[in-house]
């Protein structure tokens, strides 16, 4: 997943001390921005951590003919609902 090269950027730009306070970015750039400045440093650098990353992941765990399927019929790859449930913890194992 090409869009995971974003995290070693984070990591680098974190252990410099030089991660800008105002992200942006498209695609998959724009998840990783997202996920980094909703969080505190403490927090970004305790979710980057292998162990607790794949399930940060499993967000986005929806596959292209399902997202396709949802745009056709719904208007949006991706169901608000399930990713506010998701995101809030009521969904977290």
């Amino acid at each position: 997943m090409i869009g995971c090269y974003h995290l070693g950027i984070v990591k680098a730009f974190m252990a410099e001390g030089v991660l800008p306070k105002i992200i942006s970015g498209s695609s998959m750039g724009s998840v990783w921005a997202a996920f980094t400045c909703v969080r505190t440093d403490e927090e970004v650098k305790r979710d980057l951590k292998a162990e607790i990353l794949p399930e940060k992941l499993k967000r986005l765990d929806v596959d292209w003919p399902e997202r396709m399927r949802r745009l056709a019929k719904e208007g949006a790859f991706f169901r608000h609902e399930e990713w506010l449930e998701q995101v809030s913890g009521n969904n977290m194992k």
